[in-house]
């Protein structure tokens, strides 16, 4: 099973418990965690990797975006994601200028995973 250092789900940052502590994480909350950080990285951004991300600037935050390529850049980036076999539903809502609200459930190594974010584009 692989293991990951936890972030913070709001901040991004480095999981700290009430002894000062990080935490590691395994299963579907690993499977998670990675899917979050693939859906944040905008194409190009990784100095290491150019053609990872999804092309926000490029196709996302346009005059009126085609929301079937947005659905579909963002169902690419979660079946690449390590642990995840296959999305059994899937909801993705543009909410307001720059807010995309995304709903799934997963099938994973590790059971099911339910996933409901807000994502604000900046």
């Amino acid at each position: 099973m692989t293991n990951d250092i936890a972030l913070n789900n709001s901040t991004g940052d480095l999981y700290f418990n009430e002894d000062g502590d990080m935490r590691l994480i395994n299963g579907i909350y690993y499977v998670r965690q990675k899917i979050g950080i693939r859906l944040k990285w905008f194409f190009g951004e990784w100095y290491l990797n150019k053609l990872i991300g999804i092309p926000y600037y490029e196709k996302i935050l346009v005059k009126n975006p085609n929301k079937l390529d947005i659905v579909n850049y963002i169902k690419r980036e979660i079946l690449l994601t390590e642990g995840v076999k296959e999305l059994t539903k899937f909801d993705l809502s543009i909410i307001a200028d720059r807010k995309i609200s995304i709903n799934f459930v997963a099938k994973t190594n590790y059971g099911k995973l339910n996933y409901n974010e807000i994502y604000t584009v900046t």
